[in-house]
């Protein structure tokens, strides 16, 4: 019964986009429960793509301190 009155008050937001979940007036309109499952879902996805883009940061660190200094121009030149 708990499940059907949520699945309808779900539905009328389902509709307006994910984005919604970050929205904090939209998540206080949810169930705690469902809450707390999207602010752990969130979690550990955000988590995830950070430790995923510490290799690429690191190699794009290593590589632009490799790069060689060379001036583009003189000034002094005509």
């Amino acid at each position: 019964m708990g499940g059907r009155a949520s699945e309808q008050h779900m539905g009328a937001s389902a509709g307006e986009g994910v984005g919604n979940v970050l929205d904090p007036v939209a998540l206080a309109n949810i169930p705690p429960t469902i809450a707390g499952a999207v602010r752990a879902g969130l979690s550990e996805a955000i988590t995830t793509v950070f430790i995923a883009a510490l290799p690429v940061a690191l190699i794009v660190l290593i590589a632009t301190a490799l790069i060689a200094n060379n001036p583009l121009r003189d000034a002094h030149e005509n």
